[in-house]
């Protein structure tokens, strides 16, 4: 189960990374269309940052789970997927995705044995 948290959470990153693009061009759009007031620009930013640091963050967490552990690695899904799951302002169904993607891995991630996220090494079989 370990291993399909960790595809569904390396996936949810490189589906995140055109969110990001689409998050910047939105930050954009809204900039070249208002003049500089400060009011809509920051939650923009905000969000491509937030998207920005998941889809990387993501795919660095889902290489490393076994490394990490289960209760960091779990609570690291939850906290991307919420960075993710706050682009439904920007109406951008790429960070939803992405946000279910991580959803889904923290729950399994959660439920996975303590088994599952020991070292390779230490469970290999020696003759």
């Amino acid at each position: 189960m370990l291993s399909v948290a960790r595809v569904f959470m390396i996936l949810a990153g490189f589906v995140g990374l055109p969110s990001v693009a689409c998050s910047a061009m939105c930050s954009s759009m809204l900039q070249a269309s208002q003049p500089p007031s400060g009011t809509g620009e920051g939650i923009y930013q905000f969000l491509f940052y937030a998207s920005l640091i998941a889809s990387i963050g993501s795919i660095i967490v889902g290489a490393k789970a076994r490394k990490i552990g289960k209760t960091k690695t779990s609570l690291s899904c939850l906290v991307f997927a919420a960075c993710f799951a706050g682009l439904i302002l920007q109406m951008n169904p790429l960070g939803i995705t992405s946000a279910g993607l991580l959803f889904l891995a923290a729950i399994m991630t959660f439920v996975a044995s303590d088994g599952e996220f020991q070292n390779l090494a230490s469970t290999s079989v020696h003759n």
